[in-house]
């Protein structure tokens, strides 16, 4: 897919498309019927009373002829349904309709297609181990045995309803066995950030757009007053298939001096090499995305932007993270904040580690050249330092790609600089071992070896979990 205008907004973002979902074929028919359950038990379904009298609640029939409760939907009473209903009216500054509120209620996730679409890119890109627990548990359930020792009930849990599943999945939030706590807990996440990325009543009822209003007038202030060159039209180098094919014989391109890396603090010492004369290629996993293209939808956004779809786990689920994972790394995705390494850290490292230089006036001197180089300042913030150029910048939506080109992070500082240096660069180059070579003073590393993954015909990245032409880069 390529990236089109999306002429529906006023200001001419562009669009970048969603891939299409991987193959489902991960699980069979009866595991995406007990998952879709657990989802809808997770964001359950909540169907309104059309009227009470009294303690009795009166509960409309679907057209199906079930009442909501046999379709897994928790009932809510019209009084409770007011009091949400005003508590809503009273914080919000467009509130919804009642109607548009029942509906958002009554949303059952599993019946929404980008939702299941979702739901398969998720789970296509966790780990191997994981997927087969998952399928395990989603198996069991869909027995009368392991749903019994698992839920104590002798029903598959798709066929339980909206309050036994409820309370199945709060026994297994308390329950004293780690791997059932940390399930629950992977589901809950999974369900949730699902629903919200992908639920349009979410998204109509809490006025969340992608775009800010005023992103056409944001990035046209933020270019004017910017007193550094404007970034250069990245050019990224392109390697024929033949040149690269394992067992072809034939490598790619050969540079004296080759410094890999993900994190900012690399990409600074790569405009410094260049500076100094040294031949340097800059290579990254991800993706560049210019200006024009952010900030994404935040389901797009997790392809294109973050590792691993922003699913990083600890083996036992107990401990979560979110790196970056476009060009430019985490530095290009955070909302520029922008701190300077704490004195007690210092402390430590030089006391305890024998990184005395860290506790030195040079060091500070060094931070201080990095924060006047990228505009550190707390000057428009107030609260914290940001990267904004000492400029004001509140696009809002920074976590997703900055749209203004405000925030200096290092697709528009850093990577630049190194460019105007003479670097060259790779996009879409994975790194999977970094190659040694002996020397008369030991050992030192002297290339990398890894996959490249082209963008596709149409300069998309759809494409981009299609296995590319391996080779090495010195």
């Amino acid at each position: 897919m390529s990236a089109q205008t999306d002429n529906n907004h006023p200001h001419s973002h562009i669009a970048v498309p969603i891939s299409d979902p991987p193959p489902a074929t991960f699980f069979d028919d009866t595991q995406w019927r007990v998952l879709y359950a657990l989802m809808d038990t997770v964001v359950p379904p909540i169907a309104a009373a059309a009227a009470a009298s009294g303690e009795e609640l009166v509960v409309a029939v679907n057209s199906d002829g079930k009442s909501p409760a046999d379709n897994g939907h928790q009932a809510l009473s019209k009084e409770l349904f007011e009091s949400h209903y005003q508590k809503m009216q009273s914080c919000m500054v467009t509130p919804p309709s009642r109607e548009a509120f029942a509906a958002y209620l009554s949303e059952k996730p599993s019946e929404i297609q980008d939702f299941r679409n979702h739901l398969v890119r998720t789970l296509s890109t966790i780990s191997p181990d994981a997927r087969k627990q998952l399928g395990t548990v989603t198996y069991l359930l869909g027995t009368k045995f392991g749903s019994y020792a698992l839920t104590g009930h002798t029903k598959p849990f798709y066929e339980l309803d909206g309050e036994a599943r409820e309370s199945v999945l709060r026994s297994w939030r308390g329950s004293c066995i780690t791997a059932i706590r940390g399930m629950a807990k992977s589901l809950t996440s999974i369900g949730t950030k699902t629903w919200v990325q992908t639920s349009p009543l979410f998204r109509e009822l809490s006025g969340y757009v992608d775009v800010p209003e005023d992103y056409a007038e944001k990035a046209a202030a933020a270019a004017a007053a910017t007193e550094r060159p404007p970034p250069p039209e990245y050019v990224f180098k392109q390697f024929p298939a033949a040149a690269s094919e394992t067992g072809s014989g034939r490598r790619g391109p050969r540079h004296g001096r080759r410094h890999r890396g993900i994190r900012v603090r690399r990409r600074r010492l790569r405009a410094r090499l260049g500076r100094g004369g040294h031949r340097v290629l800059v290579v990254e996993k991800g993706y560049y995305f210019p200006p024009s293209q952010l900030p994404m939808r935040s389901d797009t956004a997790e392809t294109n932007l973050f590792l691993n779809r922003g699913v990083i786990s600890t083996d036992d689920n107990s401990v979560s993270a979110v790196a970056g994972g476009a060009w430019g790394g985490g530095g290009s995705v955070n909302w520029g904040v922008s701190l300077k390494t704490p004195g007690y850290v210092l402390d430590d490292w030089a006391a305890n580690r024998g990184l005395g230089f860290f506790n030195t006036p040079k060091f500070q001197e060094s931070l201080e050249r990095v924060c006047d180089f990228m505009g550190v300042s707390d000057e428009h913030a107030k609260v914290t330092p940001h990267n904004s150029g000492g400029r004001d910048h509140h696009c809002g939506h920074c976590h997703l790609g900055c749209g203004s080109g405000g925030k200096q992070g290092p697709a528009a500082s850093w990577l630049p600089a190194a460019a105007r240096a003479g670097a060259e660069f790779v996009e879409g180059f994975e790194v999977e071992r970094i190659d040694f070579e002996d020397f008369a003073s030991g050992k030192k590393a002297a290339g990398v070896s890894g996959k490249w993954v082209s963008r596709d015909a149409d300069g998309g990245t759809a494409a981009r979990s299609t296995s590319g032409p391996c080779g090495k880069s010195r």
